[in-house]
């Protein structure tokens, strides 16, 4: 995977909230990148926090990763690496978005 051209966010979760990473997919110009047909997956070197997208609006390319208060309740403290990882419809796989996923307890 090269990661060149990849931006990247930090995200947080506290342990025992409900939580979701809203995000939008747009070019270098600012315009929405259609999803249509696509699915988008956050994948981490620790699988307990790997989850697939909710495409909710595929023309505007806008997307959200949910996680439920009763499964990060569950989490161990930690710092995890990961991508955001587009499926298009043609079946072509890239990453967009490199993640550092920090969990904090209450």
């Amino acid at each position: 995977m090269s990661c060149l051209n990849t931006i990247r966010h930090d995200l947080c979760i506290v342990q025992g909230d409900d939580v979701i990473f809203r995000m939008a997919y747009k070019d270098s110009a600012g315009s929405a990148i259609d999803l249509t047909g696509s699915s988008m997956d956050l994948e981490f070197n620790n699988s307990t926090y790997d989850r697939t997208a909710t495409i909710t609006d595929a023309a505007g390319g806008l997307f959200e990763f949910v996680y439920a208060a009763a499964e990060t309740s569950t989490f161990g403290l930690s710092n995890v690496d990961g991508v955001v990882q587009l499926t298009d419809s043609l079946g072509m796989v890239s990453s967009l978005y490199r993640i550092t996923l920090k969990v904090e307890g209450r």
